[in-house]
């Protein structure tokens, strides 16, 4: 699902990339020879290419990574057919690297291959059709499959994906550092210039007359990493249907080839398809919608007459921007959806979404099917200090306490009645307009706590995490150093990365020295958090307190004994003592502190012994929810003897565990990542600025992101924890 947002402009991204054919493939039947094998013994009169070629800068690019989106076809091949269906380029090292699927002896299975030299001449290719030799290398009937190539560090990562699901991966030592994507590249005197980066079809035996198969190939949804971590699109597509010169061999009748700006077709019309229409689309969604909050449309199940792969066309039109999208390829049978926002730049009123679907020969749907929403009109928020606002719903900040008024007010013929919120607003609050008897304007009030935030790459689009850099509250102008627990999923990319998204979207100045991404691999029953003094620790069932004892004498230990969304609610002067009594700290006592909602600080103290509550820890909580650990090991047993300490509050916060984890430290493998690419929204690649602590920062204000991307090691414990370090310090932006 791509994420579409309708801010001042609208915009959606597409990946697609082109083909290329080379003069040279690889034709393995060992893993060692000294040269490509000899021509198919039968008639070499069927062997021809069709495919499509890339890039369309005549300058040479470099890239770590290049993909394809390939469908087995529906039915078997024939035991006398033999095809290769390859996405294939040249590194740097002059291996011409070769992944995709084959057709022999009546399957289709997959295969792929290199071809550096190991210093003694020789070229090394692996067997090709891995299903003779690995009963799960077998490829699925009408299954769509994306392969890639990723070359770094004189290794090549060859990748098979189902879906988003990573489902076979092997390495090669190549000897490249990079690819190399050239129009006309020269590989050496016996290939001379060729055109580098293709996938494409080669036939060489076929059942059907003239070398036509009796199935279709479709190639799309290609794209290519570059070097700095930056993902392009390949959109210059070339029809290249050719016949090797060399066999006298002749372009295949009957078989058609269609170029798009996104996908490549190889099409014999010969298989009895019609080339039928897709269907008539779906679109379904809410009618009534407001500004800065995502909503949802859906297609149904959408299906192409033939089996094609189709694309969704989307557009919105109405009162304010005019917007359309194109989709990728998706299989015929597929659905899609679009989240969409408006902000307060768009024009209440009736807009009319619309949706059709085009297959691979350009056959649009019969009919264009489309809804009707009405965006909600503005809202007025009004503070008690006679300042007056006329934002759309959203995320505003204002001191904590401020007298806040919210009004509805008429616009564009639209009729509201309206009710106010008189009092401290406070984070998180919702408020509720009453539009009309049938429909209700939702608007979400939030008082925003400044800082920066991150959030993680769960393989289709990123998802907000927590903030980050909170003690840069208590230090102004001066570098805070900030562990954090990644709590979202965080999933390795198509082009073998982790990535990370650091984003200000409040009234801040972030200014970012140095950031890692630590991978902690360790035993599946044990977990890991990081303290606030930027320690890794390691706890397992930690035990609620016995009594939990509020300075207003209530026993709240109910509401802190576990993770369930009770919990107990702070208030700035306000205090818990916890005891523990019995517990056996011999080996370790770890305090877990799971806490949200502001920036101030959680002092965690213990008595001397006079009685005195001295502070041992500080903690100061982020806006969602997260785990804190301290160790305590120093500090417990009190001055007293006893396993008793006091939480004690500073600001209006939630506090839903706390527990005392007494088991020694376990066993973890910690793994630091490579960054190998950031890149600013508006400053472009600040790589350079984030490897050390040097000041010489990346920043940003609100409104801009850095995409980073990381790599790791392979994963060596059952379980793997990811943290986030961030070196840098904020400050708030003043009129």
């Amino acid at each position: 699902m791509k994420r579409i947002t309708m801010l001042a402009s609208f915009f959606i991204v597409f990946v697609t990339l082109s083909n290329i054919v080379p003069r040279m493939t690889v034709r393995a039947d060992s893993t060692n020879t000294a040269g490509p094998p000899s021509r198919p013994p039968l008639d070499p009169t069927t062997h021809w290419y069709a495919g499509s070629i890339y890039p369309s800068s005549n300058a040479t690019q470099n890239a770590t990574s290049i993909y394809a989106t390939i469908r087995v076809p529906n039915n078997a091949p024939l035991p006398d057919e033999h095809y290769y269906v390859f996405l294939s380029a040249w590194d740097s090292n002059k291996s011409y690297d070769q992944i995709g699927f084959d057709a022999i002896n009546g399957s289709w299975g997959l295969v792929y291959s290199w071809t550096t030299l190991d210093g003694g001449g020789n070229l090394h290719y692996h067997p090709d059709n891995l299903s003779q030799y690995d009963d799960e290398m077998n490829l699925s009937l009408g299954t769509t499959y994306t392969f890639s190539i990723t070359v770094q560090f004189g290794y090549t990562d060859f990748s098979v994906y189902q879906g988003g699901t990573l489902v076979w991966e092997e390495l090669a030592s190549t000897g490249g550092y990079y690819l190399i994507l050239s129009n006309n590249y020269y590989v050496n005197s016996n290939y001379g210039y060729v055109p580098d980066f293709q996938d494409y079809e080669e036939v060489w035996l076929t059942h059907t007359a003239n070398g036509a198969p009796n199935f279709d190939f479709y190639f799309y949804n290609q794209y290519w990493v570059s070097t700095n971590g930056t993902s392009y699109v390949a959109k210059a597509w070339v029809n290249y249907t050719w016949a090797d010169p060399s066999y006298n061999a002749v372009i295949p009748s009957g078989v058609a080839v269609v170029i798009t700006d996104d996908a490549v077709v190889v099409q014999n019309p010969n298989t009895g398809f019609a080339n039928a229409k897709p269907n008539d689309a779906t679109l379904s969604g809410p009618l009534r919608v407001d500004r800065n909050v995502w909503h949802t449309y859906v297609t149904g199940n959408s299906f192409d007459g033939d089996g094609d792969p189709i694309r969704f066309h989307f557009k919105v039109t109405g009162p304010g921007p005019a917007y359309q999208s194109t989709t990728i390829w998706v299989d015929s049978g597929a659905s899609m959806s679009w989240d969409l926002i408006w902000n307060d730049t768009d024009n209440p009123g009736v807009y009319t979404l619309q949706v059709w679907l085009e297959d691979v020969w350009g056959a649009l749907s019969p009919d264009v099917n489309y809804l009707q929403p009405s965006l909600n009109a503005t809202l007025s928020i009004s503070t008690g200090n006679g300042g007056s606002t006329s934002p759309s719903p959203g995320t505003y900040s204002y001191q904590y306490g401020t007298f806040v008024t919210v009004t509805a007010n008429p616009q564009n013929g639209y009729s509201f009645s309206y009710w106010s919120l008189d009092g401290a607003v406070k984070y998180g609050t919702q408020i509720n307009v009453n539009m009309s008897a049938d429909h209700n304007l939702t608007a979400y009030f939030l008082l925003a706590i400044g800082c920066p935030y991150v959030s993680t790459w769960n393989g289709s689009q990123y998802l907000l995490d927590n903030n980050l850099l909170a003690a840069s509250e208590f230090a102004p102008g001066t570098d805070v150093t900030d562990y954090y627990v990644l709590h979202q999923t965080l999933v390795r990319g198509r082009d073998r990365t982790y990535s990370l998204l650091l984003s200000e979207s409040e009234n801040e100045h972030d200014f970012f020295d140095r950031v890692q991404l630590l991978a902690v691999d360790h035993a599946s029953n044990v977990n890991v958090g990081v303290s606030p003094y930027d320690e890794i620790l390691t706890y397992a069932n930690p035990s609620p307190p016995v009594s939990a004892i509020t300075d207003e004498q209530q026993n709240v230990k109910h509401l802190l004994s576990a993770i369930d969304g009770r919990y107990y609610q702070a208030q700035n002067g306000s205090y818990v003592i916890l005891n523990f009594e019995d517990l056996n700290v011999s080996q370790g006592a770890k305090l877990v502190l799971r806490a949200d909602y502001e920036k101030d600080p959680i002092y965690v103290q213990v008595q001397d012994s006079k009685g005195l509550w001295n502070t041992v820890a500080t903690v100061i909580p982020r806006v969602h929810w997260s785990t804190d650990v301290i160790d305590m090991s120093k500090f417990l047993p009190d001055g007293r003897g006893n396993l008793k300490m006091r939480l004690y509050f500073t600001a209006d916060l939630e506090v839903d565990f706390v527990g005392l984890d007494t088991t020694p430290q376990a066993t973890v493998d910690i793994h630091r990542g490579q960054l190998v690419s950031a890149i600013s929204s508006t400053d472009g690649d600040v790589t350079a600025k984030l490897l050390f602590a040097d000041q010489a920062y990346a920043e940003l204000v609100p409104g801009e992101n850095i995409k980073l991307k990381f790599t790791l090691p392979t994963q060596t414990m059952e379980t793997r924890t990811y943290i986030i370090m961030a070196e840098g310090h904020y400050c708030t932006i003043t009129p």
